[in-house]
């Protein structure tokens, strides 16, 4: 699964604590857009897990699969 930089910092960050678009701006310095874009694509390729419907009560997590990975 070819991540790009942006997104391997974004899982690098999630491994801190709970992921959301804003904190993925300042990681990453991209736009609000194209945060949600990336995050999103990382959803559909079950890297990470979303939660919430609200920009700011939407917040990520790895994906279950990748945290039983990780044991």
């Amino acid at each position: 699964m070819g991540l790009n930089e942006r997104q391997i910092k974004a899982v690098m960050y999630e491994k801190e604590g709970k992921l959301q678009i804003k904190s993925n701006e300042k990681i990453t310095g991209i736009k609000e857009r194209l945060s949600a874009i990336e995050l999103n694509v990382l959803v559909e390729n079950k890297v990470f897990q979303k939660f919430g419907t609200t920009e700011k009560g939407t917040y990520y997590t790895l994906h279950p699969a990748l945290k039983a990975q990780k044991r």
